[in-house]
């Protein structure tokens, strides 16, 4: 009889181990959500958002175009960015320095400048946890100067929770992250 007993207690206690070895938590590391094609048109999407990055910065230093508009600019790109304050890559100076995202936009404000991304389609971008490198080139022309800096820029890509009406849905989401 203790031998039936220990067994029950044995099956009862793995049973608990087993069934709560899940908890309902999912891993939120890319690769274990998508597929490899689908993540290839994520990395799709985030060349887009580097594209229209590099467009907002070559209208936000145009002198044509009015104080509210550049302010409207400077939100854009606000959101398309993980936080205002990184540190992105000082790209209208010689040194090789990061200063945050609003100081970069408020140099580029007042100085004439024009920017032309060079992407290069890598094969294999750094894939980690909850972002990946995207590398690429940026032609800056400054007082009639040319410069080419390579990039290294980190692209998070995570899950949000959106409410569409009474229900809740998770959407993942790609933001421009840390540049070097």
């Amino acid at each position: 009889m203790k031998t039936k007993t220990y067994i029950l207690i044995f099956f009862i206690l793995f049973s608990g181990v087993v069934f709560s070895q899940d908890g309902g938590y999912r891993s939120q590391a890319i690769s274990s959500n998508f597929s490899t094609v689908e993540i290839e048109a994520y990395q799709e999407s985030a060349d887009k958002k580097i594209e229209d990055f590099y467009s907002y910065l070559n209208l936000l230093s145009d002198k044509e175009i009015s104080q509210k508009v550049k302010n409207e600019i400077k939100e854009n790109i606000f959101l398309i960015y993980t936080d205002r304050r990184l540190a992105v890559v000082d790209l209208l100076s010689n040194k090789s320095g990061k200063i945050s995202l609003s100081e970069f936009l408020d140099k580029t404000e007042k100085q004439k400048t024009n920017y032309k991304l060079i992407l290069e389609k890598s094969s294999n971008p750094g894939l980690f946890e909850d972002y990946w490198l995207s590398e690429y080139s940026v032609e800056v022309q400054l007082n009639g100067e040319k410069s080419v800096k390579k990039i290294a820029q980190k692209i998070y890509f995570s899950p949000v929770y959106k409410q569409f009406g009474d229900t809740t849905k998770q959407v993942w989401e790609i933001k421009l992250g840390e540049m070097e």
